[in-house]
């Protein structure tokens, strides 16, 4: 303590760095160096976890401030959905709200490697705003595989239909989960 305390009197902050350091010299000095090594490894594992806490809310802030910045004609996050008018005040706060949940999902929940794919341009992650809330907006149902093979439910197995009136059954079926599967509509790859 009377290091800290001289410590006080000649700085007129403290930070938790200068502690760490005291407490780090004091473990050696005492000879603790299992407690040492423990401690600066868990220092390194903390500071390594701050350094990339700021760098992704760095790059959260950023993405923020360029919706700002440009009108939609000069910005291609605010066209990327042609139903809105990515420059009225509706738009702006759906792209905002957009904004907020891609980034979010590029930070907590998609690995590196895609969303590094995805913001080079060399893939495209469809509605990537969507993933923070276990959802997509699209249900992609492949009739051509579904009519070849049938399909199982989990519980059981349905084979393929053989008439038209199966084939409607199956497509009514498809289009009775989708709500439960996704938020808009459904997109058939044969269709």
């Amino acid at each position: 303590m009377t290091q800290i305390e001289e410590l006080s009197k000649r700085e007129e902050y403290i930070s938790i760095e200068h502690i760490q350091d005291l407490i780090e010299r004091e473990l050696l000095r005492q000879n603790f160096t299992d407690v040492y090594e423990s401690f600066a490894s868990y220092r390194n594992r903390r500071n390594e976890s701050r350094k990339i806490f700021i760098s992704k809310q760095h790059k959260f802030l950023k993405a923020i401030e360029k919706l700002n910045q440009k009108e939609a004609i000069d910005n291609d996050d605010k066209r990327e959905n042609a139903n809105v008018d990515g420059n009225s005040p509706m738009g702006m706060m759906l792209q905002f709200g957009s904004t907020i949940s891609k980034e979010f999902a590029k930070a907590y929940q998609m690995d590196e490697d895609f969303y590094e794919a995805h913001d080079s341009g060399q893939i495209h992650i469809h509605d990537m705003d969507f993933l923070p809330m276990g959802t997509t907006t699209c249900n992609q149902i492949n009739l051509e595989q579904l009519f070849e093979n049938g399909f199982s439910t989990g519980h059981g197995h349905l084979r393929s239909p053989r008439d038209i009136m199966s084939y409607t059954a199956l497509l009514c079926y498809c289009d009775s989960i989708k709500p439960k599967r996704s938020t808009w509509w459904t997109k058939y790859s044969c269709l």
